[in-house]
C-alpha cells in the first residue's frame, strides 16, 4: 500500500505534489512528521514510560498514553497556537517553494565556482569520485549546514529586531512536537537563507577543486545526518527529558539541552543554540550541559501573543518600534 501511495505522489504535477506533502506530511520523508520518525518517537516515549514509571504506577494502555500525551499539554491555548502556526506555515512553504527559493544553494554554488574560475582559472585535473571523497564532502556539508543554522539562531537571539520574530517560538508555554513548527516566517526565512547560502558557498568551493559536481551521501533524499537526526527531533520539543550525558553532550545537542534553551530562567535565554552539534556553543561560550535533570518552566512569562494573528503581526509592530527608536537616536545625535 505504501509503495502505491509513493507511486501516486510521484505521478502528481509539482504543485499538487507540494500540496499533498503539506496536507499529508506522514508520507513525506523530508518532513519531521513522516510516519517512520513519528512511530519511532512514540515507541521511544512508551519505552521511557515503561522504564521510569511502570514499576511505581503499573503499566496500562491508558496510563501509558496519559504519560506520553498529557491532555493538559496538548490541549492548552499555547498548543492550539502551535497547531495553527503549523498549518499556516505549511501553506506559506508551498508558495515559497514555487518561487524557486530552494534553488538558491545551487545558484550560489554556480556563482562561487564561476568566480573562482575567473580568479584562478579553471581546474584542469578532475578528481576521481571515490566513496572516501563522498564521505569527506558529506561530513563537511553537514558541518556547514549546521553552523549556518546555529549562526542564524544566535543572531535571532542577539539582535533585538530579529529577537522580536524569534520570540514567538519561545513564548510557547509547553513543548510538544508541533512546537517545532511554531516559528514566524521571518525566523524561518533567515534560518533557511543562512543554511542554503553557506551550503552554496561550500558546494562552489568544493566543486571547483574537484572539477565536477559532487553528490552527498543521502537516505530518502536527505543528508544522512538529517535522516538520523529526525529520529530524535521530536524529543527536542516534548515533555520527555533525555540527556546524552556530560561528555557526549559537548559534541551533540541532547533534547535536554534544548529544554534548557526554552527555560523561563533568564540565565538560560542565550544558551544552547545548536541544532545537531554542541561544539558551536562551546566555541561561542553559550553552552550549558545540565549535570542532572532540572525542573523547568518553559516560556518567557509574557502574554503578547494570545492568538494566531498577534503571533504573526506583533513582531512586525515591535520591530518597527525598535527601528524607529534607533533611527530617532541617530537623528538626534547628528542634530547635536
Amino acid at each position: 500500500m505504501l509503495n502505491s501511495i509513493q507511486q501516486f505522489i510521484q505521478q502528481l504535477p509539482e504543485v499538487l505534489k507540494s500540496l499533498f506533502m503539506v496536507a499529508f506530511p506522514v508520507f513525506n520523508p523530508h518532513h519531521k512528521l513522516y510516519f517512520v520518525y513519528t512511530i519511532v518517537f512514540i515507541v521511544f516515549i512508551l519505552g521511557v514510560y515503561y522504564v521510569r514509571e511502570s514499576k511505581s504506577n503499573g503499566f496500562g494502555l491508558r496510563k501509558a498514553l496519559a504519560y506520553c500525551f498529557p491532555k493538559s499539554l496538548y490541549t492548552k491555548q499555547s498548543a492550539i497556537l502551535d497547531y495553527q502556526c503549523y498549518l499556516i506555515n505549511g501553506v506559506l512553504a508551498i508558495i515559497v517553494s514555487l518561487t524557486g527559493f530552494f534553488t538558491l544553494s545551487q545558484i550560489t554554488s554556480d556563482f562561487v565556482n564561476q568566480f573562482l574560475c575567473g580568479l584562478f582559472g579553471k581546474t584542469e585535473i578532475q578528481v576521481e569520485m571515490t566513496l572516501a571523497l563522498k564521505i569527506v564532502y558529506t561530513t563537511f556539508a553537514v558541518l556547514v549546514i549546521d553552523f549556518g543554522v546555529f549562526l542564524a539562531h544566535y543572531l535571532l537571539h542577539k539582535i533585538p529586531v530579529l529577537w522580536e520574530f524569534h520570540k514567538a517560538h519561545h513564548l510557547a508555554e509547553g513543548l510538544n512536537p508541533i512546537t517545532g513548527f511554531r516559528y514566524h516566517p521571518i525566523d524561518i526565512g533567515l534560518k533557511q537563507t543562512m543554511k542554503i547560502f553557506f551550503l552554496g558557498i561550500y558546494m562552489g568551493i568544493f566543486g571547483y577543486f574537484v572539477n565536477q559536481e559532487v553528490k552527498a551521501i543521502t537516505i530518502a533524499g536527505l543528508l544522512i545526518s538529517s535522516f538520523l537526526f529526525r529520529f530524535i527531533i521530536h524529543l527536542r520539543h516534548s515533555h520527555i527529558w533525555v540527556s546524552f550525558g556530560w561528555h557526549l553532550s559537548h559534541i551533540f545537542q541532547s533534547p535536554a539541552m534544548h529544554h534548557i534553551h526554552h527555560s523561563e530562567k533568564v540565565e538560560y535565554y542565550d544558551k544552547n543554540f545548536g541544532l545537531i552539534f554542541s561544539f558551536w556553543d562551546y566555541m561561542f561560550g553559550t553552552i550549558h550541559v545540565p549535570k542532572v535533570r532540572e525542573e523547568l518552566t518553559v516560556g518567557l512569562g509574557e502574554s503578547d501573543y494570545q492568538n494566531i494573528w498577534q503571533l504573526y503581526y506583533v513582531p512586525f509592530l515591535q520591530a518597527y518600534k525598535l527601528v524607529s527608536k534607533s533611527l530617532g537616536k541617530v537623528a538626534s545625535a547628528k542634530a547635536n
